[in-house]
């Protein structure tokens, strides 16, 4: 459900980003064609100007995040944020079989991934046990 919500915010933040750049490069070609020459110059000021406020946003955005995973890491104590997680295993065998590692690593990919190429494969697997 969330993912659904996020891929259409991220449609429409694209389509809005799309026609704000039309609409900027219709400005731009009119504001050239009024200045001629002066135009460069101007352009290249604002470019600088926005490229300051733009290292400036992302600067204080970097010392949040950094403050954030520092406040993270001393409330939960582990100052390691790399650490390898373990989780419980995915399939629980309760028969007397023992699988290999390679066997244990293709039931633990789930239901979704088939081990058959083909029906014909398992007709004849069928085929093999009724006998």
């Amino acid at each position: 459900m969330y993912r659904c919500i996020l891929n259409q915010e991220i449609k429409f933040l694209y389509i809005k980003t799309q026609k704000l750049n039309k609409l900027l490069y219709k400005h731009h070609l009119k504001c050239a064609a009024t200045w001629h020459n002066t135009w460069l110059f101007i352009q290249n000021h604002t470019d600088g100007n926005l490229q300051l406020e733009t290292e400036a946003l992302y600067d204080n955005l970097n010392r949040k995040i950094d403050n954030l995973i520092n406040k993270q890491l001393r409330k939960t104590g582990n100052h390691q944020p790399n650490q390898h997680q373990s989780f419980y295993q995915r399939t629980i065998n309760l028969t007397n079989i023992r699988f290999t590692k390679k066997e244990q690593t293709v039931l633990n990919y789930g239901l979704q991934y088939s081990l058959a190429s083909s029906h014909s494969d398992l007709t004849t697997a069928d085929h093999h046990l009724r006998m």
